[in-house]
């Protein structure tokens, strides 16, 4: 009953399809009432730097990433198996886009905290944003002195290309 009209497939709010049943059953072992609690303590779930496996400072988390942290500590707690990481993400946007919008402004809510705690886990962070490169760009015909022959390199990915 918590999650009855409570899941969507996007975010015109169209109800899930047959293809969601088996993340549904999923969701419904999972109580809503810790998920879109307003009590959620963002130094709790903030992620321990520590904890990273990749090298370098991690960009803030948004609000999505944060529902699903949520939801990964809830799913622990209640022993609920959520799949892999795929399939956390599809319960994961059931949840979001059936969430009204006060349900949804505590993850907004959370994600301007995690951006404080962040700041000061990694106060020389800078987020520039990369401009975008298609795929289908012109190639640079370079020739090498070195190897004597022409090269192509892409612009979009800077590696050498055999020609």
């Amino acid at each position: 009953a918590q999650w009855n009209q409570k899941l969507a497939k996007n975010k015109n709010g169209d109800p899930p399809l047959e293809e969601h049943f088996p993340f549904i059953e999923i969701i419904f072992k999972l109580p809503r009432s810790e998920i879109f609690t307003p009590h959620h303590d963002a130094n709790l779930i903030y992620p321990h730097p520590n904890k990273r496996r990749s090298k370098g400072d991690p960009r803030p988390m948004n609000s999505f990433m944060i529902l699903t942290l949520v939801v990964r500590k809830v799913a622990e707690t209640y022993n609920v198996d959520l799949g892999d990481g795929r399939s956390c993400i599809r319960i994961c946007q059931l949840m979001r886009w059936g969430a009204s919008k006060c349900d949804w402004m505590i993850y907004l809510k959370l994600q301007k905290e995690f951006k404080i705690i962040h700041s000061h886990y990694y106060p020389l962070y800078d987020y520039r944003k990369k401009s975008q490169v298609s795929d289908n760009k012109e190639f640079v015909i370079v020739k090498s002195d070195d190897y004597k022959e022409e090269a192509l390199l892409s612009e979009s990915r800077n590696k050498k290309i055999a020609s």
